[in-house]
């Protein structure tokens, strides 16, 4: 008997948090996968793919309406180490083409549907801003300004500790970088991030 009142209370202290509205913050770790889809002046149309380790950190705000939906609306900033290399970049005898991702951060909504009192599922959509680097003859850095997409669902662990799993989609504005030889470089970059995160709901 004190064994089932113990699991009840458990349950309804997750559950009762998992429900209310309130502000949270929570941090990530993660695949940062990057493409490119670059127009290179002699070389035509090629594709660069690289993955690599994503750090993050957001913080935002959960409204619950009619017990069973939520809307979120949260910011964010992650860290990221991608990069790629393409030594077939040869015209006018300059070196190979570097580019890579050091960091993106933006705001995002969260509309979320409660399966059981205590996880979520929910969609993402906002706007993100990354900062890139190109590399041809000299070293270029610029920002591009995108949108993202994705999908996610959260499971609170304790009353207030929630563990989020994320899969989210950025594109990024196209951006020209052009060398000092005239040669250009344009980048249509992508990205598909997978996050997992740990989460603190206050109050």
């Amino acid at each position: 008997m004190f064994k089932k009142t113990l699991v009840a209370a458990v349950i309804l202290a997750a559950s009762s948090s998992a429900l209310a509205s309130g502000f949270y913050a929570g941090a990530g770790i993660g695949a940062d996968n990057v493409n490119n889809k670059a127009d290179i002046t002699n070389n035509g149309s090629v594709n660069y793919g690289a993955t690599g380790v994503l750090g993050g950190l957001f913080a935002g705000y959960q409204y619950n309406f009619a017990n069973s939906f939520n809307l979120g609306a949260e910011a964010f900033a992650n860290a990221t180490s991608t990069n790629m290399t393409d030594n077939s970049y040869e015209p006018n005898g300059d070196s190979a083409v570097k580019f890579k991702q050091t960091y993106s951060y933006g705001a995002r909504i969260l509309p979320g549907y409660n399966i059981t009192p205590y996880i979520e599922a929910h969609a993402i959509a906002g706007f993100v801003r990354g900062h890139f680097q190109t590399t041809l003859d000299s070293s270029q850095k610029y920002n591009a300004n995108g949108f993202q997409a994705g999908l996610g669902a959260s499971a609170m662990a304790t009353k207030t500790i929630a563990i989020r799993g994320d899969l989210i989609y950025s594109g990024y504005k196209s951006h020209t970088t052009t060398d000092v030889d005239g040669d250009t470089f344009q980048s249509k970059v992508h990205t598909v991030d997978a996050i997992l995160s740990a989460m603190y709901k206050f109050g």
